[in-house]
Order: C-alpha cells, then sequence, then structure tokens
C-alpha cells in the first residue's frame, strides 16, 4: 500500500487529473498527471471493467501500486498521477509493468533521476 501522502483518495482530486490535459499511452497502462501544489507526488489507479473482472482487476491495481513503490523515490514532488490499467496489463510480467510506468512517467517529465530518463 502507498502511504497515505501519496493517496488520491477524493473525487474531486481524481476528477481534475482526469480533465487535466492529454494523457499519456501505453499498451499496458495509461497516465494522465497535474500539478499540484504539494510537496508530494499523489498516485490514484483505477482499471476499468474491460481489464476483467474484480480479482483481474484488483490484480493489476496491486502489481501496479508496487511498480509505483519502487518509481516513488525517483518521481519529481508536486504531480498527481493517475494510472488507468489497461487489459494486456493482466497478462503482464512485473518487469514489463515496471518499464511501462517507467516510459510513460518518463515521457510526461516526471522523473527525476537521469539513468532512468
Amino acid at each position: 500500500m502507498l502511504s497515505k501522502p501519496n493517496r488520491l483518495t477524493n473525487k474531486r482530486d481524481f476528477d481534475r487529473v482526469f480533465a487535466a490535459e492529454r494523457a499519456t499511452y501505453h499498451p499496458l497502462c495509461t497516465l494522465r498527471a497535474a500539478r499540484n501544489e504539494l510537496s508530494v507526488s499523489r498516485f490514484g489507479i483505477v482499471c476499468g471493467k474491460r481489464v476483467g473482472g474484480a480479482v483481474v482487476r484488483n490484480r493489476v491495481r496491486r502489481r501496479l501500486r508496487h511498480q509505483v513503490r519502487r518509481l516513488l523515490v525517483d518521481t519529481a514532488p508536486g504531480w498527481d498521477i493517475l494510472l488507468v490499467g489497461q487489459p494486456k496489463a493482466a497478462q503482464a510480467a512485473s518487469a514489463e509493468l515496471y518499464d511501462a510506468l517507467k516510459e510513460v512517467l518518463r515521457r510526461r517529465g516526471v522523473l527525476t533521476r537521469a539513468e532512468l530518463i
């Protein structure tokens, strides 16, 4: 689980991120990001019913959350980030999810460490 300060928790924040700019796409996940006025970045993870049943959707969210924890220290502060799990994420290996998440964060300009960029 992500720590409380690093989680998007209320609907108003989710709606603000959904409305912000355009999305960054990858076959395994889609990223939407909006600046916030905080000293931390916050993440929200959602999966639609196209991904699968409840068990599959929860598994995809759990696996994405694990990869977010790995990249959290390399993420620039001051962002609200929404990840949308795609159907192909249900069959993806952990390394593929990590690479996909790193790729969309890099393309959006949210990563801070040069070796990840």
